[in-house]
């Protein structure tokens, strides 16, 4: 588990939080109301139960404004993690949800098609925002955004609990406009080095 944190930990410092994908994202971790959890498991069935009491815990502890479960055994492809994580998405009312996966599709040629970029996280994932949070950030400052950027998956459920938050968009075209300023091969180049680290940390998987 401390290896999948440190992996986790360096695509947070040396991509999330150095290219400014999420100004959230430091001032979030260094106050603590950031979580990580790896959820192991033997199977599929394991680890949706020991996600769903994860994510209960997670519920009652409401210091607790993002979570980032960290799926490292996982080995479905992107759309079966996404698919696979719909239950989870709606496991708890107090959150919404993002699925992360280190193979997610992009293109850099919109912003919309460029968000998967920033999804790539090292391992499967799940990131779940506190909706208390996301009003608080409404009623504070009438826009802003945490971890990453959230999936249309998401940004629908928001919509259907009519939360009138800030939309991705201008999230995505900021990441779209300094992927263009600090061209794409640069932080490729950083996921690479770190998915490489991942891979001898792993034992080859």
């Amino acid at each position: 588990m401390r290896e999948v944190l440190r992996i986790n930990e360096r695509w947070i410092v040396e991509v999330v939080e150095r290219f400014g994908v999420c100004p959230f994202a430091e001032p979030a971790m260094k106050a603590g109301r950031v979580a990580r959890r790896v959820i192991l498991g033997r199977d599929e069935g394991e680890r949706a139960a020991a996600a769903r009491v994860t994510i209960a815990e997670l519920a009652r502890d409401e210091k607790i404004e993002v979570a980032l479960l960290i799926f490292p055994t996982v080995t479905a492809d992107a759309d079966a993690f996404d698919a696979w994580c719909a239950p989870l998405r709606a496991a708890h009312a107090a959150f919404v949800a993002a699925v992360f996966h280190p193979a997610c599709a992009y293109d850099v040629a919109t912003p919309a098609q460029a968000v998967g970029f920033f999804r790539r996280a090292p391992d499967p994932t799940l990131q779940l925002v506190r909706v208390a949070a996301l009003e608080a950030v409404r009623a504070n400052a009438g826009g802003g955004k945490f971890m990453f950027d959230f999936s249309p998956a998401a940004w629908a459920e928001l919509k259907k609990r009519e939360h009138r938050l800030p939309t991705s968009d201008r999230i995505a075209h900021d990441n779209h406009a300094m992927l263009a300023r600090e061209g794409i091969s640069t932080l490729a180049a950083i996921c690479d080095d770190i998915r490489a680290d991942r891979q001898r940390s792993y034992g080859g998987r």
